[in-house]
């Protein structure tokens, strides 16, 4: 996921590290929460970004790929 670890250097945030600690918890909210101490509502928008971060990265790089029409 060197992408998420790019973006979070470019915008000095910590997404992967919450996407670590959320899987390292079994994907448990609760016992993320505590973990990191923060709000459950700070980490369900935190979670719930990057997944929408990794989605835009899929999303680009799949329209980059894509082949152009007649160029075969």
């Amino acid at each position: 996921m060197q992408f998420l670890l790019d973006y979070d250097k470019e915008h000095h945030s910590e997404f992967a590290y919450t996407l670590y600690m959320y899987l390292t918890h079994e994907r448990n909210l609760a016992a993320t929460s505590e973990a990191m101490d923060m709000h459950r509502t700070s980490l369900v928008y935190r979670v719930k970004r990057t997944f929408a971060i990794r989605f835009r990265y899929l999303l680009m790089n799949a329209v980059a790929l894509r082949p152009v029409s007649g160029s075969f």
